[in-house]
């Protein structure tokens, strides 16, 4: 730096520092005037007492959030200990060795005692402490159906078992013993319902088999006694190998499945409907539609058609329309392709009433004053076992359409 330019530089830091002390000077006067007191600093003391007062509001402040995070467990804690204590559920902690850690009301109640906690499940229960043992063991999450005698009186319970940190289990309880007692109730419901349902089944069959034999007996007034005998064994072999057939199919039994020529089977039913009192108002395919065949339980099959063509005559009978519907009162057709085969039943009733219609195949309904209500049903059952089903055409002629596929496994 040039010796000539250091008094210039001393002069400018006079000058700052001049100016500097002016401001400060100039600062204090307004303060003054405002009547401001001036900043001072502040001695040891003074900080000491500062550092000691927020020290101590730090420390009130921790107090006051600590007081308020232990509220805030106390009520949790009573939030758990009430919803424990109402759940539908008898609850209990238990440690590795079977020893209680909590019980929840029901479970108290449940086993008819007032505090176990700390005790061995094996002192409360025997039943209990064997099936919780058992669970454990094998790693079953829960167990229906648990017997179990409380003051000698039976319950049936539903156990769950879930393992929790620290080698604890919770353990659950669930009366249901009216839920199984209400389940028995339906299953015999149900059984009775099917015993109900094969005897209206059976009785349909019979009503329609003895028609037959009522009419052969007696056509037998008038000779050929020898062939009408023939018919009448026929029935009575074909109504035993129903009773089979339907029982089978009641419980849940596998369809015989075999391969019918429907000229052979149509055969069967034109010899059927002979001897009925209808027989000559059902018209039948004739040989020359009747080249294919179909798969399944011929039993079961014929029952299906019978039953259809019973129904149509019975439908145009019941309507006092036999003297205005043409000689065939039903008529049966047979279609078919690549997948399917299809045997229509048609007749020249009124069709279905109007509070029965999209119901036909709902049990017990029915038009009919002596009706069931189950013959539809049954019928709709057995196709479905064949694997196919049974349509409703709307409008008339009524008709009504067995599905039967070509390829049933």
């Amino acid at each position: 730096m040039s010796d000539d330019l250091l008094p210039i530089l001393l002069v400018l830091t006079l000058v700052l520092v001049f100016v500097l002390l002016m401001g400060i000077r100039l600062v204090m006067l307004l303060m003054r005037r405002e009547g401001r007191p001036l900043p001072r600093e502040r001695s040891v003391q003074e900080l000491l007492v500062e550092t000691l007062r927020e020290r101590s509001y730090g420390e009130q402040e921790a107090l006051r959030s600590q007081r308020e995070s232990t509220m805030a467990l106390e009520a949790l804690n009573l939030l758990h200990r009430t919803i424990m204590d109402h759940i539908p559920v008898a609850v209990a902690v238990l440690d590795f060795n079977g020893r209680v850690q909590y019980a929840n009301g029901l479970f108290l109640d449940t086993l008819s005692v007032d505090s176990i906690k700390g005790q061995s499940l094996g002192t409360i229960s025997d039943t209990l402490n064997g099936q919780w043992l058992e669970m454990r063991s094998l790693g079953e999450q829960s167990k229906s159906g648990v017997p179990l005698y409380i003051d000698g009186m039976p319950k049936i319970v539903h156990l769950t078992l879930t393992e929790l940190p620290d080698l604890q289990f919770l353990f659950t309880m669930q009366d249901r013993t009216r839920f199984h007692a209400l389940e028995e109730q339906v299953r015999l419901k149900r059984e009775l319902a099917l015993m109900g349902e094969m005897a209206s089944g059976i009785t349909h069959e019979v009503k329609n088999s003895l028609a037959v034999v009522q009419g052969r007996l007696q056509m037998m007034k008038y000779g050929n006694v020898e062939q009408n005998t023939e018919k009448i064994q026929l029935e009575v072999d074909h109504l035993l190998k129903f009773v089979t057939a339907f029982r089978k199919s009641s419980e849940g039994e596998s369809v015989r499945k075999e391969v019918i020529p429907l000229r052979e089977w149509f055969a069967e039913l034109v010899d059927h409907w002979q001897g009925h009192e209808w027989g000559e108002r059902v018209s039948f395919p004739a040989d020359s539609e009747l080249a294919g065949e179909v798969r399944g339980d011929r039993i079961l099959l014929t029952t299906v058609i019978n039953n259809l063509i019973l129904n149509g005559l019975e439908a145009v009978a019941g309507a006092g329309d036999g003297d205005r519907a043409p000689s065939a009162w039903v008529r049966i057709w047979v279609a078919e392709d690549p997948h399917e085969m299809r045997i229509g039943v048609e007749d020249r009733g009124p069709g279905f009433a109007k509070n029965v219609t999209g119901k036909v195949f709902v049990p017990f309904v029915t038009s009919k004053k002596t009706g069931t209500g189950l013959g539809l049903f049954h019928s709709r059952k057995i196709m479905l076992e064949h694997g196919g089903s049974l349509e409703v055409r709307e409008g008339l002629p009524t008709t009504l359409i067995c599905h039967l596929p070509k390829n049933m496994d």
